[in-house]
């Protein structure tokens, strides 16, 4: 986890390069309808290119050389996911459901590789979670 915090400002400058998205800081967030839960996304983001154009960015800084390392990717169709049955799968789609934000930027960083991955949240993915939070 250490290494994780380390890095993180140095995979939010790699990401907005890569991604030309802007990236700004973000502390902890109180959802006003559920105020005794909390949420601390890593940055969030703005994409012009986007609808809709606010978002989150979650970084996942790890040690390993290759994603094929990453326990919590899976391969499909030549190109890395997250896996959906993950506990960072669902830490993505609560931090989405306590903003109000529909998008999250999934980027894990690795000494010689990244990922990055879009998520979003449906009305499924979000009657899926509230179950859970709510």
């Amino acid at each position: 986890m250490q290494y994780g915090i380390d890095h993180e400002g140095e995979a939010a400058s790699k990401y907005a390069a890569l991604s030309g998205n802007n990236v700004y800081g973000c502390g902890l967030v109180i959802n006003p309808s559920c105020p005794h839960l909390g949420s601390s996304p890593d940055r969030k983001v703005y994409d012009i290119t986007a609808n809709p154009q606010y978002g989150l960015l979650e970084i996942k800084n790890v040690p390993p050389l290759y994603l094929s390392d990453v326990k919590y990717l899976k391969l499909h169709c030549q190109s890395y996911k997250l896996k959906e049955t993950h506990d960072y799968y669902y830490q993505v789609l609560g931090q989405m459901a306590l903003t109000g934000l529909l998008l999250c930027d999934f980027y894990v960083m690795c000494k010689d590789d990244f990922h990055l991955e879009r998520i979003y949240l449906n009305q499924n993915k979000r009657n899926q979670i509230g179950l859970v939070l709510f």
